[in-house]
């Protein structure tokens, strides 16, 4: 399985991951060809680095006889409660912690497209352990809708964790996304290690297949990258991962071009669901 012409550079990569590690994820696929719009050469290593990653563990859930709360077949995006900016029939937002944003606060005008949209420790986040079911229906038992996220440092891997969560939260609560349950991670392949990699292309692999498997499942309100040290290139990953999953209406390098016509932009805009659900489709 494959997506073909991905395209090249970070854009590629990232539409691969979302449409192959995703499916990898779910324990679907035997073989993977990345086909990307560069030399032949280029492909191979992302190939190797997607099947290390996702390849090796299924996402299965870790409570059994608790249904899940996405349809494989049709894409419905999970009805919160607007919060502010977020959830609702909203753009999914994109968090950054408040050492990233110390970090970068002095260039925010020059970012453009890719100013984050919030703090995550000022959005008043409630986060759980979704096995905890007290604590999620705590939640649920809450007049008014809560922002809640999965806590750090879980033996859960982070789609099966998010999913979970998604079953049991009413769902008008926002959620907000991790690429990661343990920040500055690598992976071995089937375990997550907390030592901090130098190699930028396992991170945008990883948080493309988590984080865009889970947007293309219609789960997610915001998300957080926080497996990236660095706040700005986590700032630029976020924002592609959105385009390219179809949840932001955004390009990878600006705004849409004003010489797009209506046609073009809401095919632009659909076309990661379209592609993710073909795939899971075609596969189930």
């Amino acid at each position: 399985m494959g997506v073909t012409e991905a395209g090249d550079g970070e854009d590629g990569r990232i539409k691969s991951a979302i449409g192959i590690g995703s499916l990898l994820q779910d324990g679907i696929g035997d073989t993977i060809r990345v086909s990307l719009t560069e030399d032949s050469v280029h492909e191979i290593p992302v190939a190797r680095a997607l099947v290390a990653y996702a390849g090796s563990k299924p996402e299965t859930s870790p409570v059994q006889g608790v249904p899940a709360s996405w349809d494989a077949f049709h894409y419905q995006r999970r009805a919160s409660r607007a919060m502010g900016s977020i959830g609702g029939e909203q753009v999914v937002q994109v968090a950054i912690r408040q050492q990233g944003h110390a970090k970068i606060a002095h260039k925010l005008e020059r970012m453009g497209d890719f100013k984050p949209d919030f703090i995550y420790e000022d959005a008043g986040i409630i986060e759980v352990d979704p096995r905890d079911t007290a604590a999620v229906q705590s939640i649920n038992a809450s007049a008014e809708a809560r922002l809640v996220s999965v806590k750090d440092g879980l033996d859960l891997a982070p789609v099966a964790a998010f999913r979970l969560l998604a079953a049991q939260l009413e769902p008008r609560h926002p959620m907000v996304l991790k690429d990661t349950l343990h920040p500055a991670a690598s992976f071995d392949g089937s375990n997550e290690v907390e030592v901090v990699s130098k190699d930028f292309l396992p991170k945008l692999l990883r948080a493309s297949a988590t984080l865009g498997s889970l947007l293309c499942d219609g789960i997610g309100d915001a998300i957080l990258v926080q497996g990236e040290e660095a706040p700005g290139q986590a700032m630029r990953l976020s924002f592609n991962i959105l385009q390219a999953a179809g949840a932001r209406p955004t390009e990878p390098l600006g705004r849409p071009s004003p010489d797009a016509s209506p046609l073009h932009r809401r095919l632009n805009r659909g076309r990661g669901h379209v592609r993710h659900r073909c795939l899971r489709c075609t596969a189930r």
